[in-house]
């Protein structure tokens, strides 16, 4: 099964290099139809592992035929998008920013992958031994190359690993497993923390390693391997073995490779503008609301809204430079709007925070656009494949939100049912209780207070205390959760996290609740959906949908062997 753990270590340049390689193929895969538009394999793949990155929830078979089918359904609702005339200049701009960042993509892997060599006979074998060796690791996390290497000069002096990891975790008490992380796996953790880690000998630490979190010295304090190595197993592993040491290769040496390219280009910024692009971005917000379970919620937010980019327009002058370099002897300018125009796919907590590297970001992706379009990669399979699934996802957007905002005169009786067992409202009951409680100072007096009314020291009666009678014990606050389990007829220590009670409930009453009691919340949470979900079942009753089950059931079978995902 693939967890979010795993998944959350690959990075953008391992998803990159498998979609391209998908995608710039001619065969392409076709696992399913929906009336005239195909599903490609590089289609449902990158989609689904973006799926399980987002969601943190585990593969498994229910999870991929689930995520297939939205698929479907957004397809479904894509292609309703021009008769609903949702298609304007933002549709315009956002196809042109995914064909734009999509050339910039395929400019920088293919230009680097003439760089490198694929993988050795060596190489695929040190990974397959590898991944049969787990490393038991503590760390010193930080997010400043600074204090990390002022950190490391400090062990190289003999400190102890684990004092500086009660320093710089700030812990309460002395904690002898301070910075202690436990087991990790070879292709389990980030590429760079991973190559480290499994280059050290038991007891040994780590120079500061750089990665897309920050700066890592990494201690090994064990080793767990397997005793099973057989030629007929990595015969077997090896496709897969190469694959992922490819994607290691490209991730190691990524960060080099688009070093030396903007070296050449003789780059140099104006700090001076980009502190007042900093400034300017100060004004947007990382955070961003919407639907869940009926509700507006706020969540974190990835990247800058078309509203964001309007906004931020008409505070500066677009052609305000940020920064300048040389294509062959001509000094070519990037601009606030050059800018404006990436910051969509640039993160958004860079850009409020490290605004002179997402500039960097911005202006590289700018560069490899040109460089794309210079080498004739506007037509290229990989381009029209990304174009082809930002159009989709566009259309599939403004659909469901045209829909979610048109009125919803009444919602029939058999949405209602349905929503009370999925919402889990069928298992929900009222609970009623009797009984008293009495709020304690601590464990201690509430220890000796049981005991003496359990001797008979101390008659209740004589206690000043809280009575309930028939009450729901929902309205009890924090203790009534307690109270719902709590033994009947016997003083209990309840310990809430608010404080120590003694409790006693002499009866518990259970009532199942009902749909009509409930009615009214059900519709509430679902009303934003409903529209999108009849129209979904409309143009299912229509559509020529067809799945074909044998390229569907082999698609994913590679991430199949467990060392690939890192256990």
């Amino acid at each position: 099964m693939i967890n979010k753990k795993i998944f959350s270590v690959f990075s953008f340049i391992i998803l990159l290099s498998f979609t391209i390689q998908k995608a710039a193929a001619q065969d392409s895969t076709i696992i399913a139809t929906v009336n005239d538009f195909h599903i490609s394999a590089e289609h449902y793949e990158e989609s689904y592992v973006n799926h399980i990155i987002n969601s943190g929830v585990n593969d498994s078979r229910e999870e991929r035929y689930g995520h297939l089918q939205k698929l479907i359904n957004d397809i479904l609702l894509a292609q309703k998008a021009e008769d609903f005339e949702l298609l304007d200049k933002d549709f315009e701009l956002y196809v042109d920013r995914a064909r734009s960042k999509a050339l910039a993509d395929y400019y920088y892997y293919v230009s680097f992958m003439d760089t490198l060599s694929p993988p050795s006979e060596a190489q695929i074998r040190t990974a397959y031994i590898n991944s049969k060796i787990n490393l038991f690791v503590s760390q010193l996390y930080f997010e400043s190359e600074k204090l990390a290497e002022e950190y490391y000069l400090r062990l190289k002096k003999g400190a102890s690993f684990v004092d500086l990891a009660n320093e710089l975790y700030n812990t309460d008490a002395y904690d002898s497993t301070a910075g202690y992380i436990g087991e990790i796996s070879y292709f389990g953790v980030d590429h760079k923390y991973a190559e480290a880690a499994y280059h050290l000998k038991k007891d040994e630490y780590s120079t500061p390693v750089k990665t897309s979190l920050g700066y890592y010295i990494i201690k090994v304090e064990g080793k767990k391997s397997s005793p099973i190595y057989s030629e007929s197993e990595y015969l077997t592993k090896k496709k897969g073995m190469e694959e992922m040491t490819k994607s290691r290769l490209l991730t190691l040496k990524g960060d080099e490779f688009v070093a030396d390219y903007m070296a050449k280009k003789d780059v140099v910024i104006s700090t001076e503008n980009i502190r007042k692009v900093f400034e300017l971005l100060k004004s947007v917000s990382e955070t961003t609301f919407r639907r869940v379970n009926g509700r507006s919620v706020s969540t974190e937010k990835i990247s800058a809204s078309i509203e964001d980019i309007e906004l931020l327009k008409n505070q500066l002058s677009l052609n305000m430079p940020l920064a300048s370099y040389r294509t062959g002897e001509e000094v070519n300018y990037f601009t606030l709007e050059d800018y404006l125009f990436w910051l969509p796919v640039l993160p958004i907590s860079e850009a409020k925070n490290k605004t002179i590297a997402s500039v960097g970001r911005g202006l590289r992706n700018h560069i490899f656009y040109d460089a794309a379009i210079e080498k004739g990669l506007k037509s290229s399979s990989y381009v029209e494949f990304k174009v082809t699934e930002a159009t989709q996802q566009y259309k599939a957007w403004q659909v469901k939100n045209f829909l979610s905002n048109l009125p919803v005169d009444s919602i029939d009786n058999e949405t209602i049912q349905l929503n009370f067992k999925q919402l889990g409202y069928s298992s929900r009951s009222k609970i009623f209780a009797s009984g008293w409680f009495k709020e304690m100072k601590d464990f201690d007096s509430a220890s000796v207070l049981k005991k003496r009314i359990d001797n008979n020291l101390l008659p209740i009666s004589s206690l000043q205390r809280e009575i309930f009678d028939q009450k729901l014990t929902s309205e009890l606050g924090h203790l009534g959760k307690y109270l719902n389990t709590a033994p009947l007829n016997s003083i209990n220590i309840i310990g809430t996290g608010e404080g120590y009670f003694l409790a006693y409930v002499e009866d518990r009453t259970v009532i199942k609740i009902t749909l009509e009691e409930v009615r009214d919340e059900i519709e509430k949470k679902i009303k934003p959906f409903y529209n999108i979900v009849q129209q979904i079942k409309t143009e299912r009753a229509n559509a020529d949908i067809e799945i074909h089950q044998d390229a569907f059931e082999s698609l994913m079978s590679y991430y199949d062997d467990p060392v690939l995902r890192g256990q």
